[in-house]
């Protein structure tokens, strides 16, 4: 056998060994394999829908469970920035004075609209208004 043939295998079988490895691929195609049986299996037909509701639940509740830990272990192993943490600090506090000053600025809005409103009081039977 050719060691170019070789290589040429290699770059395919690699990676999918790679995704074969992966937990997150596992368990979509189990998921997969599983809704597959359930199409098969008559006597699962009434119930169809809410079993792969629950498979799809399942399946994503466990991958977004892994990824969380994956990142987690990820953020754990890298470095501490001390001034990246400060700049980020110093933005949420520049968009939370904005948000705060955005509410102040429709609360006083609001109280003109109830002072207005006071002084301009609708009556409860617009019949009254009538002359006559």
């Amino acid at each position: 056998m050719n060691t170019n043939d070789k290589m040429a295998r290699r770059v395919v079988i690699d990676p999918l060994l790679a995704l074969l490895k992966s937990r997150r691929v596992l368990i979509a195609l189990i998921a997969l394999l599983v809704g597959m049986l359930m199409q098969i299996v008559p006597a699962l037909a009434p119930l169809e829908s809410e079993l792969m509701i629950l498979l799809v639940s399942l399946a994503l509740a466990l991958i977004g469970g892994y990824s969380l830990e994956d990142a987690v272990i990820a953020a754990r192993q890298t470095p501490n920035d001390q001034a990246l943490r400060d700049e980020v600090d110093a933005l949420l506090d520049a968009i939370l004075d904005i948000a705060m000053l955005n509410l102040d600025a429709q609360s006083d809005v609001d109280d003109v609209h109830s002072a207005v409103n006071i002084k301009r009081r609708v009556p409860d039977n617009p019949s009254d208004t009538l002359i006559g």
